[in-house]
């Protein structure tokens, strides 16, 4: 069996891929850095921004998998760097020429996670798991990350997220938001 080509996160910046194309190269980069050595501990830790732009942006467009059907292609085009969005989802075919769909969306994958998530990522690395990222805490004296068990209230995980997930809005309040218009449907890709 043949090797595919290394990959990079600069196979994908700028370039347009089918849709489908561009999903089995973020799945090919994201099995090239597993098997490397220390692989998983990378993609765990994300230390670099290869590894955080493929767990955080790249595989969460993969998602883009889902809007594919009968009369809908797409193309992606993903950019690297500091523009009001991460990716332009081109379509083309029937949905489009009779305006169900947008030619063209503009995506900012946006992840709410917990502030203490990166602790727990590294208490897994270094001691195999934690308690929940409530439970996570640093040791002022020693700078030792602790982990306890924090027993959540009935409503507690879907209040904390929303609160989450606000929190993520506002600081991105600041960037321009275009949503893909199609006759009088918009349509609103939001990865989360």
């Amino acid at each position: 069996m043949p090797t595919r080509p290394q990959i990079d996160v600069s196979t994908f910046n700028g370039q347009l891929l089918d849709g489908l194309d561009f999903c089995r190269k973020v799945y090919d980069l994201l099995d090239q850095l597993r098997i490397e050595p220390d692989g998983i501990v990378k993609l765990r830790l994300r230390p670099t921004k290869k590894e955080k732009r493929l767990i955080e942006e790249l595989i969460p467009i993969t998602h883009v998998r889902a809007r594919y059907r009968e009369g809908r292609r797409i193309k992606v085009r993903w950019f690297s760097g500091s523009q009001p969005y991460d990716a332009i989802l081109w379509s083309s075919g029937d949905l489009v020429e009779h305006r169900i769909v947008p030619r063209k969306m503009l995506i900012e994958v946006t992840t709410s996670v917990h502030q203490n998530e990166y602790l727990a990522r590294r208490l897994l690395h270094e001691r195999g798991g934690s308690f929940g990222v409530k439970g996570i805490s640093r040791d002022n004296k020693t700078g030792e990350i602790v982990s306890g068990p924090h027993v959540h209230t009935n409503n507690e995980l879907v209040t904390d997220l929303a609160g989450q997930i606000i929190e993520r809005l506002k600081s991105k309040s600041d960037t321009t938001v275009v949503k893909g218009q199609a006759g009088n449907q918009e349509e609103v890709f939001a990865i989360s």
